[in-house]
C-alpha cells in the first residue's frame, strides 16, 4: 500500500507510527515512575534520582528501610523505653528502664516475616539504664492472655511502636508489633498499604493462638497500619479477635493514589492512573483499583472497631474515616479530634486518646468527645 502514496505522504505516515511507539513507551515509563514512587521507591536501598543533595536524602530514608541499616542506625529503638522520650507523655522514670522486645520470625510463602513481641510481664520489671538490659521475656512465657497486634504506619517498621507498645504494656496487654510489606526487615520490594499484609496479620493471630489458646487479641494501626487492620477484618477470624482500633485509615488506596497525584499539576492522572493499575496487576498480584478497605469493613461482622482521626488531617481527608464508619456493621465509635493533622491524635490529644480505648476495650458504648 505505501508504494502508491508519495514520497510525502510515505515519510508522514512514518513518523507518525513513530510519534505514537515514542508516546507509548514515554507513558509505560511515566506510569512505572509513579507506581514505583507510590509502591516502592524506597523499599531497597539507595534509588538514584534527582540532584546529589536529594540522591543523598533518598539514601538515608532508603538506608533507614533497609534490614542491614536497621540494625545499626535504629539499634536504639529496640530498648522498650529510651530517655528521647522524656518530657512526653511517654517519659519513665529513670528506674523503669526495661529490655529489648523479642524477634520472631515465620516462614510465609517463599521469605520469613518478622515481628517484635513486646511483653507486659517486662513492664514491671526495674532496671537502671547503665545495667545491661538483655533479651525480653518471649511469647512462651507470658502470663498474660491479652494481646494487641500493632501495625506501623508508612516509611516506619515494627521497632517505631515501642511507645504504643508501653501504653498497651502498661494495661498488662502483650504486644506483638510487625514488620510490613516492604519495611524493616522484610523482603518485598513493593509497599502493599495494607492489602498483602493482612495476610501477616492473619499469620500471627494463628501464631499467638498456638502459643496461648483462650488469647484475647486486639488490633491496633495508625494510617497505612489501620487500613491494615481493617482489611484484616475482612477475612474470617477466630473468636478470639475481640476489637479493633483504627487511626487515620484510608477508604481505597487508589482513590489516595488519585489524590496525590493531583497535587503534581504536571502528571495527568488518566492515562497514568491506567498504567499504575497496569503494573499492580503484575507487580502487586492485586488490582488496585478493586481492593477497598471500605468493603473489608463491610465485610467484618463481628469485631468491634474504634475510629480515630483527626479534622485537620490535609494528608488522609477525615471523610475517608467516616466512609469507613458508615460501613462498618458492628458496635463501633468515632473520635474525631479538632486542630489534630494526620496521625497526631494520640500525640496531642493523649489522655482522652487511651481512656477512649480502655472503655472501648472494656465493651462501653459510649466513648467521650
Amino acid at each position: 500500500m505505501l508504494y502508491s502514496l508519495s514520497e510525502t505522504a510515505k515519510w508522514s505516515i512514518i513518523l507518525a507510527a513513530v510519534v505514537v511507539v515514542a508516546t507509548v513507551i514515554f507513558l509505560l515509563l511515566a506510569g512505572y515512575k509513579t507506581f514505583s514512587r507510590m509502591f516502592g521507591i524506597y523499599s531497597k536501598p539507595y534509588v538514584m534520582r534527582g540532584n546529589k543533595s536529594r540522591q543523598k536524602a533518598d539514601k538515608i530514608k532508603s538506608d533507614a528501610r533497609s534490614a542491614p541499616a536497621l540494625a545499626e542506625a535504629e539499634n536504639a529503638k529496640k530498648l522498650f523505653f529510651t530517655n528521647r522520650i522524656s518530657g512526653s507523655p511517654f517519659y519513665l522514670p529513670d528506674d523503669m528502664w526495661a529490655k529489648k522486645p523479642r524477634e520472631y520470625s515465620l516462614g510465609f510463602e517463599k521469605s520469613e516475616i518478622y515481628a517484635y513481641f513486646f511483653s507486659a510481664d517486662d513492664f514491671s520489671e526495674c532496671r537502671k539504664y547503665s545495667q545491661v538490659s538483655g533479651q525480653g521475656a518471649g511469647i512462651e512465657s507470658a502470663k498474660s492472655n491479652r494481646f494487641a497486634i500493632v501495625l506501623h504506619g508508612y516509611d516506619q517498621c515494627g521497632l517505631d511502636t515501642y511507645k504504643i507498645a508501653y501504653e498497651f504494656m502498661r494495661r498488662g496487654i502483650n504486644v506483638i508489633s510487625p514488620d510490613l510489606t516492604g519495611h524493616g526487615k522484610d523482603s518485598g520490594k513493593f509497599v502493599s498499604y495494607g492489602y498483602r499484609d493482612r495476610l501477616y496479620v492473619l499469620k500471627w493471630i494463628d501464631f499467638i493462638i498456638s502459643e496461648c489458646e483462650n488469647a484475647e487479641i486486639y488490633l491496633y494501626g495508625v494510617s497505612m497500619g489501620a487500613a491494615t487492620a481493617l482489611y484484616t477484618l475482612g477475612e474470617s477470624l477466630p473468636d478470639n479477635v475481640k476489637a479493633c482500633v483504627s487511626d487515620c485509615s484510608f477508604a481505597s488506596i487508589y482513590d489516595e493514589c488519585v489524590k496525590q497525584l493531583k497535587k503534581r499539576k504536571r502528571v495527568p492522572t488518566f492515562p497514568i492512573m491506567n498504567i499504575v493499575v497496569f503494573f499492580g496487576k503484575k507487580l502487586l498480584k492485586y488490582n488496585v483499583k478493586k481492593v477497598s478497605v471500605k468493603a473489608a469493613a463491610e465485610r467484618n461482622g463481628k469485631v468491634p472497631v474504634l475510629f480515630f482521626h483527626g479534622k485537620d488531617d490535609r494528608f488522609v481527608t477525615p471523610d475517608r474515616t467516616q466512609t469507613l464508619y458508615d460501613a462498618s456493621r458492628v458496635r463501633k465509635q468515632i473520635v474525631l479530634y479538632d486542630g489534630t493533622r494526620h496521625a497526631e491524635s494520640m500525640v496531642l490529644n493523649f489522655n482522652d486518646y487511651w481512656e477512649n480505648i480502655d472503655r472501648f476495650i472494656k465493651g462501653e458504648e459510649e466513648c467521650s468527645k
